[in-house]
């Protein structure tokens, strides 16, 4: 679920694949968005309002223009088959789109549907959620492997520096299994792994 910016509606989504508008005055009946073929996990509202993102089970994230209810959606699709994208956010200007999958993946999907998104991969295992943050520079995300990945260096043209990874529980991945992911090289596995564990509190 997630409010609009001015707090009068209330967005929701559905294992029904729908998704839901609330009018939270109580007068109106809610507006109903059919499209996905799978679960809505996870809306979000742009900051003006006018739009908004659902991502599915479907392995979709779809951009409704509220103002234009009838209209279909923009269809921004991740990579692979049966991995479904889940919270899903805009930046400030409502030009960019993040959600992330089970397959560890972070999108940035151009919200217009224009491009090819830009992927992060912040885990080896399932990333669970991925927020911008207030400045909209940096994307977090929260992983199965008990880990905080942050990206930063997004205002140049979308590429993110090597992220910043915390260890949010005391267990640390094996050190090939990150360095597969960060592309680290052998001399950089140990050090990685050491810094984990001493994350960790181990």
């Amino acid at each position: 679920v997630a409010f609009s910016p001015d707090g009068a509606r209330l967005a929701s989504g559905s294992s029904d694949r729908t998704v839901r508008i609330w009018d939270l005055s109580g007068n109106a009946e809610p507006i109903v968005l059919s499209g996905h073929t799978g679960d809505v996990y996870g809306v979000a509202f742009s900051r003006d309002g006018k739009r908004l993102g659902s991502g599915s089970a479907d392995g979709t994230v779809r951009v409704w223009n509220l103002e234009a209810p009838g209209q279909q959606p923009v269809v921004l699709r991740g990579e692979g088959s049966g991995f479904g994208l889940d919270r899903t956010a805009f930046n400030a200007d409502g030009t960019k789109l993040i959600a992330n999958n089970d397959l560890g993946t972070v999108y940035i999907f151009s919200a217009d549907g224009r491009g090819t998104p830009t992927v992060l991969r912040a885990a080896h295992k399932a990333a669970d959620t991925a927020v911008f943050s207030p400045d909209f520079q940096r994307i977090a995300t929260g992983t199965d492997e008990g880990t905080i990945v942050i990206f930063s260096g997004l205002e140049e043209e979308l590429r993110p520096d090597t992220p910043l990874i915390w260890a949010a529980t005391r267990y640390c991945p094996p050190s090939a299994v990150r360095a597969q992911l960060l592309d680290f090289s052998d001399a950089q596995h140990s050090a990685d792994l050491a810094r984990c564990q001493s994350l960790a509190g181990r």
